[in-house]
């Protein structure tokens, strides 16, 4: 079975390795801590606090797990910025600037959308000039315009 791919740009690669970090050195002293702790209060069969430590402790190993894999299975691609102008809909004629990033550092408020969503995918893929269809969630299509496209350097 083939493994899937998890597209990361470099910078975005960093900082899943300092998370990964984080959880696998100081993130799990802190969860044997929050076990020692919940231990003292007593009959273990009964107490809640122990039962939520553990649960935390699964979760966060469940996390380094998954972190883990997702660099394992690391693509490296360029964080794109492009500038569209939406050719349709209520907004037509808008013009938006998004960052085109890897999955796990999407952040929509700040613009940066995944290349593995579908119109992360059409205007990463698209040239400068061409118009561009998107098959949106909710069933619609949306065409965009690429007004601009580069590639963003580390410093940025």
């Amino acid at each position: 079975m083939e493994q899937e791919k998890v597209y990361f740009t470099k910078r975005g690669y960093k900082q899943l390795q300092e998370k990964l970090e984080y959880l696998k050195s100081q993130g799990r002293a802190e969860a044997a801590e929050r076990i020692k702790e919940a231990r003292s209060y007593g009959d273990l069969s009964e107490n809640a606090e122990y039962d939520a430590a553990k649960n935390e402790q699964g979760l966060m190993e469940e996390e380094i797990s998954k972190l883990e894999e997702s660099l394992h299975n690391a693509t490296f691609v360029d964080e794109l910025v492009v500038k569209i102008k939406r050719l349709d809909g209520k907004r037509a004629g808008d013009e938006m600037e998004y960052y085109i990033v890897g999955t796990y550092e999407v952040d929509i408020k700040a613009r940066k959308i995944s290349r593995e969503s579908a119109v992360g995918k059409a205007i990463s893929e698209g040239k400068v000039g061409e118009t561009v269809s998107v098959m949106l969630p909710n069933g619609n299509v949306s065409r965009y315009k690429i007004l601009q496209r580069s590639v963003v350097t580390e410093d940025e």
